[in-house]
């Protein structure tokens, strides 16, 4: 595991998640944000014998650690969230992207899929040239949400009333763009996360490729 350093609360995640999974953390590495060089890192890593490596870093530390990878020759899986894995890296890293496994809570915004394609379309009367990102995708979810909820408000809304009215939400239709329980986690420290289910994606030819259905990793959410 490659993280930065301080990000302790990750990294359990992270473990408990290589656990439920049936794997272990071999090895971890940590690195300041601002690291001019990751090589030492990932040597630690690699000569640690392990088969993946759970990037959990800065988008432009992805590079960094993708081309130290392919520089020590060593074949390894190489995995983190969609928010490190933008549509900019991708395109930068090339073939190097190849085979990278992309973990997203959400569709992500480079999805072949017609839902998509109706967010990009009701986002364009509001600003014609705004890109489709993952941001974009959960905030066009949060709008369905409180489009959703508004109506079931009695009197005026107010922040008060309208927590009332998400939490009394039942059947919730995103169009498959993410899974949503409002009921929260267990973990005090997640307890307010509603979307504890994930998808994966793999690159491949430099986009990527949806790869089975959502599954739910609230079981790796210290505390749970």
């Amino acid at each position: 595991m490659l993280y930065l350093d301080g990000s302790d609360q990750l990294v359990d995640a992270i473990n408990n998640g290589a656990k439920a999974a049936g794997g272990s953390v071999v090895s971890k590495a940590a690195i300041a944000a601002n690291a001019p060089d990751v090589s030492p890192a990932i040597a630690k890593l690699t000569g640690a014998g392990v088969n993946c490596i759970a990037l959990s870093v800065t988008p432009p530390q992805v590079p960094q650690a993708i081309i130290a990878i392919s520089q020590t020759g060593v074949k390894v899986k190489v995995g983190g969230v969609d928010a490190i894995f933008p549509a900019p890296i991708i395109k930068a890293l090339g073939r190097l992207s190849e085979g990278a496994l992309v973990f997203a809570a959400q569709s992500n915004a480079d999805d072949v899929s017609p839902i998509l394609s109706k967010i990009k379309a009701d986002m364009a009367p509001f600003d014609g040239s705004a890109l489709l990102t993952q941001q974009a995708v959960i905030s066009w979810a949060a709008g369905r949400l409180v489009a959703n909820a508004v109506p079931t408000v009695k009197g005026p809304v107010t922040a008060a009333s309208l927590l009332v009215g998400l939490n009394g939400l039942q059947n919730l239709d995103l169009d498959g763009v993410m899974t949503v329980s409002l009921s929260g986690q267990k973990s005090a420290a997640y307890k307010r996360l509603v979307n504890a289910k994930s998808l994966m994606y793999v690159i491949k030819d430099g986009l990527p490729r949806r790869s089975g259905e959502f599954f739910d990793y609230s079981v790796a959410l210290p505390g749970n």
